[in-house]
């Protein structure tokens, strides 16, 4: 975000843009003009609506380092099953193949926080024995890199990162240009 905001207000300062979380009815905005471009996880798209997969994200278990599964070696996801769980809303397409995981194992994940807040994902992960998922390379990044502890248990399957758009501004000049300043940033990442 912060490159994107740095490209924007250097290239285009003129440009207003608003982020919002991701709400239900995606494709309804998109189609109403409400939105005009979204990332995320994958979603079944009518034909109006353009798709592009920019990334496959790899997603992992985390823990707080105080968590007593943090210095635990052979871990297996009865393990994980054990404590308590935070979903996060806005993780789009990873959530529900946690919950396949766990019932392809027969076991039940106790999800016992529902957010689409990042900052209260973090202070719950801080107040208590709770375990998320969130991408592999959350760990490397400024202010959790020394918090949080990724489990080693890589049985999450890798989700794609989608950047969808409406057809009515698929050949639009300032939209392809705003499409192309995502994907240039997000290649530096992924």
């Amino acid at each position: 975000m912060p490159d994107v905001l740095t490209q924007l207000r250097q290239a285009a300062p003129n440009l207003a843009v608003e982020f919002v979380y991701r709400p239900k009815n995606i494709v309804e905005l998109l189609e109403q003009g409400d939105l005009d471009l979204v990332l995320g996880g994958m979603f079944d798209a009518p034909a109006n609506i353009h798709a592009r997969q920019i990334a496959r994200m790899n997603y992992r278990f985390f823990v707080m380092v105080s968590h007593p599964l943090a210095t635990k070696n052979n871990l297996t996801l009865a393990d994980i099953a054990q404590y308590s769980h935070i979903r996060y809303s806005p993780a789009g397409a990873v959530e529900p193949q946690v919950d396949n995981l766990f019932k392809q194992h027969k076991l039940k994940r106790q999800v016992t926080l529902h957010t689409s807040s990042m900052a209260v994902l973090i202070a719950g992960l801080k107040a208590g024995k709770h375990i998320a998922v969130l991408p592999s390379e959350f760990t490397t990044q400024e202010p959790t890199k020394h918090t949080l502890c990724a489990l080693d248990i890589p049985s999450i399957p890798a989700v794609d990162l989608m950047l969808y758009w409406h057809s009515r501004s698929h050949k639009d000049p300032l939209h392809r240009w705003f499409r192309q300043l995502w994907l240039d940033v997000i290649k530096q990442y992924c």
